[in-house]
């Protein structure tokens, strides 16, 4: 500040983090999408934002089962770059057997996946 001012010398300087010019890596100021979870800012300025939407309970074990997430790269001016819908298979396995049941489960999942993506692209 200066003393005749009273003002920050650099007014982009940002309240929430002391950032200047833009967020500091450690800012939560910059909401993820609604339901997703964000990982911490690179020093590129993104982060990357998931959001698991469910997984088919073809095993006990849940790194086993087959899981779909939506995840996408955020901005820290809060635009959303490239969604990818990830359909993880059981380890890495692509020959996870399903059921009819759970193959229609899966595509509901898909489905659901998209909704999710659909709601944070901006139109």
């Amino acid at each position: 500040m200066t003393a005749a001012t009273k003002h920050p010398v650099d007014s982009a300087t940002r309240t929430c983090c002391g950032g200047i010019g833009t967020h500091a890596r450690n800012c939560s100021a910059v909401a993820p999408p609604a339901g997703a979870e964000p990982d911490v800012w690179t020093a590129e300025g993104v982060r990357e934002v998931y959001q698991q939407v469910g997984y088919i309970a073809v095993s006990t074990d849940l790194l086993k089962c087959p899981t779909v997430t939506v995840s996408a790269e955020q901005r820290r001016d809060g635009s959303i770059g490239c969604i990818d819908i990830l359909l993880d298979v059981a380890m890495g396995r692509s020959d996870a057997a399903l059921s009819i049941a759970q193959a229609r489960e899966l595509a509901a999942l898909l489905t659901d996946a998209a909704k999710v993506a659909d709601g944070w692209v901006v139109r």
